[in-house]
């Protein structure tokens, strides 16, 4: 449920921390 949707999972790291984002910048780019 969480694997599927990556836009979700990007909105819901971002607000809980900078750390996720910074990992899925580069694969969203890539």
């Amino acid at each position: 449920m969480v694997c599927r949707p990556r836009h979700v999972h990007a909105h819901l790291c971002t607000a809980d921390g900078t750390l996720c984002h910074t990992v899925l910048t580069p694969r969203k780019s890539g």
